[in-house]
C-alpha cells in the first residue's frame, strides 16, 4: 500500500463526515474525483482536506471542498499548517481566490483571522 493510500484510509472518515450529510455526495464520488485528478487530497497528521479548481468567467479559484479531522488538534493544523500550503498552491496554480463552501458558522472568526471574509451562507431544502 502506498503512503497516499495509507493516508486516505486514515482520513477517509473525516472527509465522509463532511460530505455525506449534504446528500449531494457519497464518499465514493469523492474517491473517484480524487482518482481522476478532478479533486485533490491533502492529508495532515490530525486533519485532511479535499480541494478542487473552479473556473468562473472572471477567475480561477481553489475551492476547499471538504475538510475534517480530530476534534481539537485538527483546527490548529488546518489553520497553521494546511491553509498556508493551500494558499501557496493556489497562487502557484494562478488562482485569484480561495473559496470554502460548507463552513459552519463557528468557523467564521477562524477564517476572519486568516484573512477570509464571509461572502454568503448556503442553505438547502430537500424537495422529497
Amino acid at each position: 500500500m502506498t503512503q497516499l493510500h495509507e493516508d486516505w484510509a486514515r482520513c477517509r472518515e473525516w472527509i465522509r463526515a463532511a460530505v455525506e450529510p449534504t446528500g449531494l455526495y457519497q464518499i465514493g464520488d469523492v474517491e473517484q474525483a480524487i482518482a481522476s485528478g478532478e479533486m485533490h487530497f491533502w492529508p495532515g497528521k490530525h486533519c485532511a482536506a479535499v480541494t478542487e479548481f473552479i473556473f468562473y468567467p472572471n477567475c480561477k479559484a481553489l475551492n476547499i471542498f471538504a475538510g475534517g479531522g480530530r476534534k481539537g488538534a485538527a483546527l490548529k493544523e488546518l489553520t497553521c499548517a494546511m491553509e498556508p500550503a493551500l494558499e501557496l498552491w493556489a497562487r502557484a496554480s494562478a488562482c485569484k481566490k480561495i473559496i470554502a463552501f460548507g463552513i459552519k458558522p463557528a468557523w467564521m472568526p477562524v477564517g476572519a483571522a486568516l484573512g477570509y471574509r464571509h461572502l454568503w451562507t448556503v442553505m438547502t431544502k430537500d424537495m422529497e
